[in-house]
């Protein structure tokens, strides 16, 4: 598409680049293929715009030290009680900011009695995010970064201390006000609609999301764009000046925007509504596409983190793809464009839009072109008229009732394709190409020919069996516990599971790769930390065969000192079993065997008898240590440490755990040998091998994710 390449090369579009080359900055260090593009950006941006590659690194210095700021602040000890004024109000949890100006959501087992605006005194404990840092797992640590959310607190009694006017109380009582005059679907609507909040059931929300249909509900531009129509209308038809016009409207919609919460959509619209209006009031010469540059560098710039929700992303994604495609469509009929547009917005976010269970629903394109002018046309103005005209709910109520018996019905007629797009490289190549093809599109009729294809390409990648190249161990930060995966062209294995995971993070892990069973399960020793996602992990996936020690209580083959695992091409000698002991960390199975091009030992929760009677057997070569009951005091001693003389040492166990460790003298000893990295603080330790290069590489995911761990010195 000409117009594409034009407004990527020209100055109406040229500081794109600097939103390109600062999102591929804070990105490059996820994959390489990533950092790859950022060179590349980082030299094209120099030998065309010089400045642009200036004015890059400024404001990402900006981001960074930004970064650093919400870390050191969310960092800073909680104590109890705690002081504060309530933010907001939902049925499960409350909102809270302290003096320090520290925001906590705020969770307990009674109704809240509290209304925003008021000042209390909180008793209870505070929970920080249990963050398990696995590839492909939801982060929870950041998205309450995103939201600017310190820590949840749990509460055990809230007294009241002043209550005070708030502002916020008035976005409380309007809510407040909906709830007792409407009711059912009515309700619902109104809520999603005009005020962003999401109340459908569990039901409703799964078949917007398996339609792609949910973002309609996203208070966007089309909620600006028709408020807008209306109070220029009214104002218009009054004989205001086109200025004082703008400047009404504009008061109006920050007025909206703060009833609604501040959502990071309807911020976008006005943003770039603001923007237009200075543009024209000012005669710059700047474009709409630039202004929506603009917005989003701000908001990077008051909140980096949120760059990993989805909302934020989706919200500027396609947006700026409609900006830069606009050209194509503008001598076409509504029809085309719904559908173009929306068929072009959708191939632009699939990575985004099949994340969540790695899918896409080929109804999306009957749902777009069906739905989105019945919202935006009939559905949005009838949601504001009834609001103001309660007496038309039941003509409203029958307007929802058609569109969910729709949704329900297209979704049963639809089918889904598995769309492999979770993994950074991948979405990265993705976009490459979709840009490529992008640029070379010239009719709607190209424009949809090539989308197709790509589609069918997509399917046809993703119903392709997994390629695995060398050899990997991934050691998980499952928090205070053990879970190792090692995987070869011939072998799936998995030492111990972890604890009990309510959230599931191993299966969402084995899930995105695409791997549905285990060669071998080894079980170490009975403890909870070990074994506690054993049931799920066996009820979800194919496990050829399950090893414990003698005193296990799962059913499997017993190994015993002496025996050898054998795992596709991979074997380890057990050099380690049941000792007898009333302890059962020193009963614990410990695995050695030689992986890629270095020698493995995987000490599990053995303590120093144990290691003693391991160095009586015989010298064991070791380059890359497990190192035994996640750095405990009672392990790892000095003499079993100089004796086997690692290279390489992990220590697997959860941040902050009541239990102390590691222990001081343990990583002491550990650092003047090898080199150390420990799951609370890396995150999860990733180990890969090329056995024909004789290559390996460590990696950890703090390494993977530097810029989003940096604090102010």
């Amino acid at each position: 598409m000409n117009s594409l390449k034009h407004t990527l090369l020209s100055e109406g579009g040229y500081y794109i680049h600097v939103a390109l080359w600062i999102t591929l900055a804070l990105f490059s260090p996820y994959a390489p293929v990533v950092m790859a593009l950022f060179v590349c950006e980082s030299m094209y941006v120099l030998i065309k715009r010089p400045f642009l590659l200036a004015l890059g690194f400024i404001v990402l210095l900006m981001i960074i030290i930004r970064i650093g700021m919400i870390n050191d602040h969310v960092s800073r000890p909680v104590d109890m009680p705690m002081r504060g004024i309530i933010t907001g109000v939902s049925d499960d949890k409350l909102t809270m900011k302290t003096d320090e100006n520290q925001s906590f959501f705020v969770y307990g087992d009674q109704p809240f009695t509290v209304e925003p605006g008021w000042e209390v005194l909180i008793e209870g404990n505070v929970y920080k995010p249990d963050a398990k840092e696995i590839p492909h797992v939801f982060d929870y640590e950041k998205y309450l970064l995103a939201k600017n959310i310190t820590a949840s607190i749990y509460a055990e009694s809230i007294t009241v201390l002043n209550k005070h006017h708030d502002l916020r109380l008035w976005r409380h009582n309007v809510l407040s006000y909906i709830g007792k005059i409407y009711d059912g679907e009515t309700e619902q609507f109104i809520k999603a609609l005009v005020f962003g909040e999401n109340e459908f059931s569990d039901e409703t929300n799964d078949v917007l999301r398996e339609l792609n249909v949910a973002h309609l509900f996203a208070l966007s531009g089309m909620h600006v764009g028709l408020i807008v129509l209306f109070l220029k209308g009214i104002l218009r038809h009054l004989r205001l000046r086109e200025d004082r016009v703008m400047k009404l409207t504009l008061i109006f919609l920050i007025v909206y925007a703060w009833l609604t919460g501040f959502r990071i959509t309807m911020m976008r619209a006005i943003l770039l509504y603001t923007g237009v209006f200075v543009l024209k009031q000012k005669h710059m010469a700047f474009s709409k596409l630039d202004v929506t540059v603009f917005t989003y560098l701000l908001f990077l710039l008051y909140n980096p983190f949120q760059l990993h929700m989805i909302g934020f992303q989706l919200s500027f994604l396609v947006v700026i793809v409609i900006l830069l495609s606009k050209r194509l469509f503008e001598e076409k009929d509504m029809l085309t464009r719904i559908v173009g547009l929306s068929v072009l917005a959708t191939a632009a976010a699939l990575p985004i839009l099949s994340a969540s269970d790695d899918a896409l629903n080929m109804g999306f394109i009957l749902a777009n072109m069906v739905f989105t002018p019945f919202l935006s046309c009939v559905l949005l103005p009838g949601t504001y008229i009834v609001l103001l005209a309660p007496m038309l709910s039941p003509v409203y109520e029958g307007l929802t009732d058609v569109f969910l018996y729709a949704v329900q019905s297209l979704k049963m007629m639809s089918f889904s394709v598995p769309v492999m797009l979770s993994k950074p490289w991948v979405k990265c190549m993705y976009w490459l190409v979709f840009l490529l093809m992008m640029m070379r599109i010239r009719t709607c009729a190209t424009m949809f020919k090539r989308m197709g294809v790509l589609l069918v390409v997509i399917a046809m990648l993703s119903s392709m069996p997994r390629m695995i190249i060398g050899t990997r161990v991934i050691v998980f930060d499952v928090n205070q516990g053990d879970a190792i995966f090692i995987e070869s062209d011939a072998c799936a294995m998995l030492i111990d599971t972890g604890k009990d995971d309510d959230y599931d993070a191993l299966l969402t892990f084995f899930s995105k790769e695409k791997i549905s069973r285990l060669h071998a399960l080894v079980l170490t020793h009975d403890h909870a930390d070990h074994t506690g996602e054993t049931s799920d992990l066996m009820g979800q996936m194919t496990v050829d065969q399950v090893f414990t020690n003698k005193k296990s209580t799962y059913p499997g083959t017993v190994l015993e000192e002496g025996d050898v695992l054998t795992c596709g091409d991979l074997r380890f000698l057990v050099v380690h079993g049941d000792m007898k002991s009333d302890n059962e960390n020193n009963n614990s199975l410990v695995l050695y065997g030689r992986i890629g091009s270095e020698n493995w030992l995987f000490a599990s929760d053995i303590e120093a008898a144990a290691e003693t009677l391991i160095l009586n057997k015989g010298r064991l070569d070791v380059d890359v240590l497990k190192v035994a009951h996640h750095g405990s005091a009672s392990s790892t001693s000095n003499a079993f440490l100089q004796a086997i003389d690692p290279s390489y040492a992990i220590v697997s166990l959860g941040k902050n755990n009541r239990y102390g460790m590691p222990d001081d003298d343990v990583m002491r000893r550990l650092s003047r040998v090898a080199r150390v990295s420990r799951t609370d603080e890396d995150g999860s330790v990733m180990v890969y091998y090329l056995g024909w290069l004789d290559w390996n590489l460590k990696r950890t995911m703090r390494e993977k994710s530097c810029l989003w761990k940096f604090k102010i010195p």
